[in-house]
């Protein structure tokens, strides 16, 4: 503790009518030169002012370039010693800028030195300008997850893969070189899950690395606000038939998905001079099936396969059309987060409420107390955090504008939840 603690033991001593409970005498920022893809931690240092001082509630609000950090301190009596204490907010990623620390609280002392109250976070440089997409579940696999990323930059990035680590620092899962470097189109890699590790059920705050090189260098790190999303009704898929033998084809065919000897889905593919490729759209449950493919009985020519395509990256491997009897493709169907943003899970009987009404939004729990809340934009940026302690939270939500906000609980007994919410600001 800085020496600021007997000019605090005076002030206790000789004008305890003050009443501030929580003297702050320094603020640091971790890291100590943070960049917009590095998580910030703002931790309060200093001292309460006895034994049964309380910190009931920290909330804290990133209003543009402020960060309104707000303390709630109650005495409920006890021996009125120096006792040192810290408190940590954890504000996730922020945009490049310079931002200003602001403390308010009925019994809070801010002595912390004036230049501690700012902090300036850094460009990610080339590595924010990478357009990553969401991870999601392999269609067509259960042991992989999905990434897609575009690159705009100039910068090659040779040779690249990727790690995804948990939320306890733990590898996950992890790409394979498969690229000289990343293309300006959209790129798609596969993440093979680590043997022996468990993917956390529902949404986790992940750390996904860029190595390059082979992975010799690290070039990029981001930390994620991860959903892989619970198992959907259904997953939507595409049969499709396609000429890749570079010589013409046509002629009618006819498709079908059986389960157990029963048809969930059929039609019939149509190839032309004009068009050599053909698909239909359909969506059915996670499950094992056949998919079917054969000639329809009129005039046909050239040679054509068939598959299934699951999304970005996920095609089963392809069969030949015979003319003679249908061929077949054996498929299973995992569960799928093509789009986690329209993947919404059923909050029904969940024992956390999490409700938007005009411009405030309302956290209440049905088994024990909210402890954290925090509430995030769709890519991941940190807005607002707060501790409650009570069986329900309300907050303001006026400084930001209308749109959908990833709302995170969790409860005191550790339980979490996250829950996707349309809030109309005004902001």
């Amino acid at each position: 503790m800085r020496t600021l603690l007997p000019i605090i033991l005076s002030l206790l001593c000789s004008i305890g009518q003050a009443q501030t409970y929580f003297y702050i005498d320094a603020i640091t920022v971790q890291p100590g030169t943070p960049t917009e893809l590095d998580p910030v931690v703002v931790r309060l240092s200093g001292a309460l002012a006895g034994t049964g001082v309380t910190v009931n509630n920290v909330d804290a609000v990133v209003n543009g370039s402020t960060v309104n950090i707000s303390i709630d301190v109650s005495d409920n009596g006890g021996a009125t010693v120096i006792v040192p204490h810290s408190e940590t907010i954890e504000l996730g990623t922020l945009e490049a800028g310079t931002y200003t620390i602001v403390l308010d609280g009925a019994f809070v002392g801010d002595f912390a030195p004036e230049e501690e109250h700012q902090f300036v976070v850094g460009s990610g440089g080339v590595c924010a300008d990478l357009e990553l997409g969401p991870i999601y579940w392999h269609a067509l696999a259960d042991t992989a997850l999905v990434l897609t990323v575009q690159n705009p930059t100039s910068e090659l990035f040779p040779y690249p893969n990727f790690i995804l680590f948990n939320e306890v620092g733990d590898p996950l899962a992890v790409s394979e070189v498969e690229l000289f470097g990343l293309p300006a189109e959209t790129s798609v890699h596969i993440l093979r899950l680590v043997d022996g590790v468990t993917p956390p059920v529902g949404a986790f705050t992940g750390r996904l690395l860029l190595l390059t090189g082979f992975g010799a260098e690290q070039a990029c790190n981001w930390e994620r606000l991860i959903e892989l999303c619970p198992p959907p009704p259904c997953v939507p898929v595409q049969p499709f038939i396609r000429n890749e033998s570079g010589l013409p084809a046509f002629g009618t065919f006819n498709w079908g998905i059986l389960q157990n000897g029963q048809i969930v889905a059929s039609g019939t593919f149509e190839i032309t001079a004009a068009q050599q490729f053909d698909a239909d759209s359909v969506c059915i449950a996670p499950g094992s099936y056949t998919m079917f493919c054969g000639y329809d009985g009129g005039p046909s020519q050239g040679t054509l396969d068939f598959g299934l395509w699951a999304g970005p990256g996920q095609e089963t491997p392809t069969r030949v059309v015979s003319n003679l009897l249908p061929s077949s493709i054996d498929i299973r169907l995992y569960r799928s987060c093509i789009d986690p943003l329209l993947t919404a899970p059923d909050h029904e009987h969940s024992p956390v409420q999490v409700m938007a009404t005009g411009d405030r939004l309302v956290v209440r729990s049905l088994t024990d107390p909210v402890g954290m809340v925090t509430v995030r934009d769709v890519q991941g940026r940190l807005l607002s955090l707060s501790r409650a302690g009570a069986m329900e939270r309300t907050m303001d939500m006026t400084p930001f504008p209308q749109g959908i906000y990833i709302v995170e609980v969790t409860l005191v007994s550790g339980n979490r939840h996250v829950q996707r919410v349309l809030i109309g600001g005004r902001g």
